[in-house]
């Protein structure tokens, strides 16, 4: 299956290129801003209509994951910022030129921020409980908690009028917390912050890692899932790892897709430099 990969150079990208091959034979070919070295990393600008159209020409299926930083996950105010009509812009291009080009499947990789607002309202007891109060699925009403958050609902929408208006299946992935290599660990952010180790921040950022962690490979098996699933038109899933904490639903991608994390947050008892 020949894939696209929109925005190669970032963490889900990344994770494709190094983790993807491993589950099934995929022909990668990756599109981002970044140049590359690589000869299957094509270096062009997603919201470049014509870069986009010859892009996704002969590809079976498109991973969506490409992104203007400049769009902070953390802005709040509802008002205009620099990335905000980028984003929205990459993903209009992406599904037009996929239902164009007849491509088969779209996989977006949407944000659990787009649900963010529920994480908030419970914090920080919510990462007290080994056992969360609650399991957000992909029913529940979208309550983002930023700007970013909201730009992503938007994206998904997008994808669904594209699956009910066309020939196409769209996978919306809300996806946890993903790391790069180097720090594919739910201890990676508490490392890298100013928190000693054994400090209640220090244990509070590990409990919330735990709950969110979103594997490198387990990025790669659920997209897998997702390519070789052939009976979704459209679908909402939450991209986490087997975690006993995360208070985002799993059962669905396990009972429609037949996603089986590989890891999880809790097999975790330090950081890798602990033992």
């Amino acid at each position: 299956m020949k894939v696209l990969v929109l925005g190669s150079s970032g963490r889900v990208g990344t994770a494709l290129f190094e983790h993807l091959p491993d589950f099934g034979p995929y022909q990668l070919t990756g599109l981002d801003v970044t140049e590359h070295t690589d000869p299957d990393r094509r270096t062009g600008d997603v919201r470049d209509r014509e870069v986009i159209t010859q892009a996704v020409e002969g590809q079976d299926a498109i991973v969506h994951a490409a992104l203007n930083p400049a769009l902070n996950h953390t802005v709040t105010d509802v008002r205009f910022f620099p990335g905000l009509l980028d984003n929205v812009w990459m993903s209009c291009n992406v599904f037009e030129a996929a239902i164009e080009a007849d491509v088969e499947t779209v996989v977006y990789a949407s944000s659990t921020h787009a649900v963010g607002r529920y994480e908030q309202e419970h914090a920080p007891e919510l990462y007290a409980d080994p056992a969360p109060p609650f399991r957000l699925g992909p029913e529940v009403a979208p309550r983002p908690d930023s700007l970013y958050g909201a730009q992503k609902l938007f994206d998904e929408a997008v994808g669904r009028l594209a699956a009910e208006l066309h020939d196409i299946s769209v996978y919306v992935v809300r996806i946890g917390n993903v790391r790069g290599p180097a720090a594919d660990h739910p201890y990676a952010p508490a490392e890298r912050s100013d928190a000693e180790r054994g400090t209640p921040a220090y244990e509070r950022s590990v409990r919330r890692m735990k709950a969110v962690w979103f594997s490198r490979r387990d990025v790669a098996n659920f997209v897998d899932c997702c390519l070789r699933d052939d009976t979704v038109d459209f679908d909402i899933f939450y991209g986490v790892s087997d975690n006993d904490r995360a208070w985002f639903d799993r059962e669905h991608a396990r009972q429609q897709i037949g996603y089986e994390p590989l890891d999880a947050g809790e097999e975790w008892s330090g950081p890798p430099d602990a033992a």
